[in-house]
């Protein structure tokens, strides 16, 4: 199996080009993983393990609660999940396709709220 990135690589190795795709061969998984914790709602009920990236907690999509979903629809349903540890607003689902695991949680809880060190894992 090839990772999104070594796709990517790939297909513009073969001169096959489309607008930004060099760019998003550049990022880093933890980088662009971000873009599956808002209106994300199908995908993480959809998901056999959702996780934060704020508190790290990892847990079941059946775990967040109604009221822990925001970003309402027009039918009042919120689209955006909150995490039901913490409340924040920085859970991704595993249907996104990166690893729910402490380890990617924490590489992302770096980058968008720097408060731990990468290398840590071991200790939450």
């Amino acid at each position: 199996m090839f990772t999104r990135r070594e796709i990517i690589k790939g297909l513009v190795g073969l001169g096959i080009m489309a607008t930004g795709i060099e760019a998003l061969a550049l990022e880093p998984d933890h980088i662009t993983a971000h873009q599956h914790c808002h209106h994300h709602r199908q995908e993480v009920l959809s998901s056999k393990w959702s996780g934060c990236f704020h508190c790290l907690s990892i847990y079941t999509p059946d775990e967040i609660w109604h009221d822990d979903w925001i970003d309402e629809n027009t039918s009042g349903v919120g689209q955006t999940a909150r995490c039901p540890v913490c409340g924040i607003d920085s859970v991704i689902g595993s249907k996104s396709g990166y690893p729910i695991t402490k380890d990617f949680l924490a590489k992302m809880e770096r980058k968008w709220f720097g408060m731990r060190e990468y290398g840590t894992e071991s200790s939450l």
